[in-house]
């Protein structure tokens, strides 16, 4: 099963009480609801074989019921995310990597080889909020988790939202995007829970000022992919903002200003120019001036670039990528 998924962080401790959210999810033709406490532990070997392999794996435990998941070969696209997931039951401490398909790994003898090391590296856990709602002509399915990754003596928060199509069309799951943006104090989450929980343990680097974007000096890079690179590079740089070091908070605000500027140069070279760039050359325009007197402090700055109108426009910018590469 493939999952397809966008993430919204949340800003506010106590975002789940305020009456816009509790507003808009009563407003959907709500199918089911639930509460659980979720707790996961994540698996790799001690060289991270398994993130190499770009996979994540971990045992969840809810209530009297335990399962073994193992997720593969995500691709990001401006808080759109798509991967494989398998799910299998599972009694014991460590997973069993034979329950999953033989085809997710590069051979079974290195299946086999990975089982023999794999051990535990850290844990996730929170309370889940879910609700399942028909909404236009799709399932979707919101969650709301609220918890803490954790490693050893060290820990960092969870507060997040995802909003999964269950069933349906990315254009109502793109559609409830853009109302969930209407919201306060939610932004794109570019990062995975098993992403944060590596970087907690050491294994990967903390969020962290980037001078360019991935694609930056790539080869036979289009202009299509470079704009969802700015993208990309944008939502590191709002994570680097949030998490990262005090110290990177302005060189990470400057960032976001040239992805800004980026996206809009490079949409002007597109031989169609895409239903969102008036909007976005009119928010350039406005927050152009002001690098020029720019503070990490300043509140101008700051509620210009997370404002809901930058929201809308960066799903607006994510929502034509995901159709440009779909038919490429």
């Amino acid at each position: 099963m493939r999952e397809i998924e966008i993430k919204f962080q949340i800003t506010d401790d106590r975002f789940h009480e305020s009456p816009d959210f509790t507003a808009l999810v009563c407003e959907q033709m709500i199918v089911s609801t639930s509460e659980s406490e979720s707790n996961n532990t994540y698996f790799d070997t001690p060289s991270q074989r398994l993130q190499k392999l770009g996979m994540a794996l971990r045992i969840r435990q809810s209530k009297d019921v335990m399962e073994q998941t193992i997720k593969c070969g995500e691709s990001g696209l401006g808080g759109l995310h798509s991967r494989a997931e398998f799910n299998a039951p599972i009694e014991g401490s460590l997973p069993t990597l034979k329950s999953f398909p033989d085809d997710i790994w590069p051979s079974t003898q290195e299946r086999d080889s990975i089982q023999a090391e794999i051990l535990p590296v850290f844990s996730v856990n929170y309370h889940r909020s879910k609700w399942l709602f028909l909404y236009h002509d799709s399932h979707i399915e919101l969650v709301l988790d609220r918890g803490l990754v954790s490693c050893g003596d060290k820990s960092i928060k969870i507060n997040e939202i995802e909003i999964e199509l269950k069933d349906g069309y990315m254009s109502d799951l793109f559609s409830f995007a853009r109302d969930m943006a209407k919201l306060n104090h939610i932004r794109l989450g570019s990062g995975s829970k098993a992403k944060r929980g590596y970087q907690l343990a050491g294994l990967e680097p903390m969020p962290g000022y980037r001078s360019e974007p991935k694609h930056h000096g790539k080869p036979h890079t289009s202009r299509e992919e470079r704009i969802l690179g700015w993208l990309l590079h944008m939502l590191h740089h709002e994570d680097v903002y949030f998490d990262g070091p005090s110290d990177d908070r302005l060189n990470a605000a400057i960032q976001m200003l040239r992805s800004w500027r980026m996206i809009t140069k490079t949409a002007w070279l597109l031989e169609e120019q895409p239903d969102w760039f008036e909007r976005c050359d009119r928010f350039d325009s406005e927050i152009a001036h002001i690098q020029n007197t720019f503070s990490a402090t300043s509140a101008k700055a700051t509620n210009s670039l997370f404002s809901r109108d930058a929201l809308l426009l960066q799903l607006q910018i994510a929502a034509w990528g995901y159709y440009t590469l779909q038919s490429a």
